[in-house]
């Protein structure tokens, strides 16, 4: 298996312990992460003027968003 399939089993997981634990609200895990994957793929691709490192912690500023308003 490629290692997307292995990165979307690692969201998946992430998101129904989650869920399960009460850590996030109920949702369906399988088409938040396909969002997820999809905005991350772009994110890669578009251009920024901030460092590398800057757009990381965006990146990690808005998952926590989408997950906690999904």
């Amino acid at each position: 298996m490629g290692s997307s399939n292995s990165n979307e089993r690692e969201y998946l997981g992430v998101l129904e312990d989650g869920v399960t634990n009460g850590e996030f609200h109920d949702m369906d895990v399988r088409i938040v992460v396909n969002a997820l994957l999809g905005a991350l793929n772009w994110t890669s691709r578009l251009p920024s003027p901030t460092p590398k490192r800057r757009r990381i912690v965006d990146v990690n500023v808005k998952f926590d968003y989408h997950v906690k308003n999904a």
